[in-house]
């Protein structure tokens, strides 16, 4: 959620809905969630009044890494592959988005009337604060 942002999150529920999400839900994704989810991992974990092995927890840490470990080990990959820079590798591809022509439009229609981004020829968002992509990085 952090990532992608809890406010670009709420603008695709918007979309998708037809309603804004409210404030309790706004505030539980950006806020109370990770603050929940710092306090539960950070204790021994017990069943029973019993702690669990020392292996069982070191499990349950590697499940986590290996999904946490996922976007930037194929940023690397990208960046490796396509020999892009970390700018151009973050971006979406122009095609992203809705498949249906109609929901597209009125997807990116959306997006620039919540968001100080604007909507290019092509569907695409224009970001203002960032540089265009040019032929030699990509």
């Amino acid at each position: 959620m952090w990532g992608y942002g809890a406010d670009k999150f709420v603008s695709d529920l918007e979309f998708m809905l037809g309603f804004k999400p409210g404030l309790y839900w706004r505030i539980c994704w950006k806020y109370l969630s990770p603050l929940v989810y710092g306090l539960c991992t950070t204790s021994v974990i017990q069943y029973d009044k019993k702690d669990y092995p020392l292996w069982a927890d070191r499990v349950g840490w590697i499940l986590v890494m290996v999904s946490v470990l996922q976007v930037p080990i194929w940023i690397v990959i990208q960046l490796i592959k396509y020999r892009k820079n970390l700018r151009a590798v973050l971006r979406p591809h122009p095609d992203w988005g809705p498949s249906d022509a109609e929901t597209r439009r009125l997807y990116y229609l959306h997006i620039s009337e919540n968001s100080s981004e604007e909507v290019n020829s092509n569907g695409g968002i224009v970001n203002l604060g960032m540089d265009p992509i040019t032929d030699d990085a990509r």
